[in-house]
């Protein structure tokens, strides 16, 4: 049986990808890259100076009430939803609850939007002694 030349078969025998300047070294678990010893390791950017990219393009979401949630492993998820009207053929004017978004995220990600409504309700809420 062929498998190659010696140095495809030795290369695939130290899961080895060919082919760039920084080859990458693969796990036994398949295709999971991992760092190149020879590489520096960098640490993470801190995130509060990362800019924050696609705000113009990104949607608005309108809600009225967020009727469910749940936990998963890890992810913590919420149903947003606006209540909506329509006119029926009679004239009769009828209401809906409809989705408008599932929100997940991690601890950090529910952490960081609690803070963002304690801030805004701050921001909302009157200052004694002075007129709104």
């Amino acid at each position: 049986m062929n498998t190659g030349d010696g140095k495809e078969a030795a290369l695939r025998r130290r899961k080895i990808i060919p082919g760039s300047a920084d080859q990458q070294v693969l796990t036994d678990q398949g295709n999971v890259p991992v760092a190149n010893p020879t590489q520096p390791v960098n640490a993470a950017p801190d995130i509060n100076q990362l800019p924050v990219e696609g705000a113009v393009d990104a949607p608005i979401l309108f809600f009225d009430e967020a009727p469910a949630l749940g936990t998963g492993p890890g992810v913590g998820r919420v149903t947003l939803s606006a209540l909506v009207q329509e006119v029926g053929a009679n004239g009769a004017i009828s209401y809906r609850r409809v989705a408008v978004a599932h929100l997940r995220g991690n601890a950090l990600a529910f952490e960081g939007l609690r803070e963002a409504i304690n801030r805004m309700e701050l921001l909302a809420s009157p200052v004694q002694g002075s007129p709104n």
